[in-house]
Order: structure tokens, then C-alpha cells, then sequence
């Protein structure tokens, strides 16, 4: 299952202004990361992680809940 991507215009704006041959990279990363976006051992998304002594991971969690992924992306 692939998840649905949304760019912003501004994203877009800035993406065409990188030259070809890395854009197609980025494309290709977020293509592989919108198949399975949540972090390993099941997806290739990293966790927000420990940040100045804060848990940004379990605060998204504790504020979003499991299906934080699926508020924020839809279905491809």
C-alpha cells in the first residue's frame, strides 16, 4: 500500500529549480518512502527522534495517535 502524496506549491516551486538528475532522485526517495513511510523494521521512514531532551516521536504519538500517518497522508 502506497501512500498519497501532497506537495505544496512552494515545494513545487523549489523542486524545479534543482538540477534534472537529482530531481529524479528525490523523486525516486519519496516514492520509496511513500510505500511505507513508518520507520524500520517495516518502512523506510526514520522517527522524529530525541531532540534537546524532548521525545518528538512519542509526543506526535501521544498528541496524534496510531493513525498519525493516515491523517497526514492518504491513500495513493
Amino acid at each position: 500500500m502506497a501512500w498519497e502524496i501532497w506537495i505544496t506549491n512552494e515545494a513545487k516551486k523549489d523542486f524545479h529549480k534543482i538540477e534534472g538528475s537529482i530531481r529524479k532522485q528525490i523523486l525516486a526517495g519519496i516514492v520509496k518512502v511513500s510505500k511505507a513511510p513508518m520507520p524500520s523494521p517495516k518502512g523506510y521512514g526514520k522517527p522524529l527522534g530525541n531532540k534537546k531532551g524532548n521525545n518528538l516521536t512519542a509526543k506526535l504519538y501521544d498528541k496524534y495517535g496510531d493513525d498519525i500517518f493516515k491523517d497526514i497522508f492518504g491513500k495513493f
